[in-house]
């Protein structure tokens, strides 16, 4: 599950540089990773970096970083999120259809903690 936090802090440091211009850093050094060396990859690295984070770190950044997005996105400027197809497609792939990839993962973990 830590891809799905990994990608929604990615999606929020784009938030974070839409918000001051109209052009992100970041999002073009993903997009250049992931075209450079693949899905499998990059996702390994991610993998990797959040290997030693305590489970209660990740519960903790995945409770916050959904509100701090959400909150970004509302003073970035529409015309760089909402009417650019570009930036709408990249929030929507790390938040909503990265959900979706991940429904199963997601069930099994509310069916473990007894929600």
């Amino acid at each position: 599950m830590v891809h799905l936090v990994a990608w929604q802090l990615v999606a929020l440091d784009i938030a974070k540089e839409l918000a001051v211009g109209e052009s992100s850093p970041t999002a073009a050094r993903i997009d250049a990773d992931w075209d450079a060396r693949g899905e499998e990859a990059v996702n390994a690295d991610i993998q990797a970096q959040w290997a030693d984070k305590a489970l209660g770190d990740v519960r903790d950044e995945f409770r916050q970083v959904g509100g701090e997005l959400r909150g970004f996105l509302t003073v970035v400027p529409e015309s760089r999120w909402i009417k650019n197809a570009e930036f709408q497609k990249t929030f929507i792939e790390e938040t909503l259809d990265h959900y979706d990839e991940h429904r199963a993962d997601l069930e099994a973990i509310i069916a473990a903690t007894g929600s």
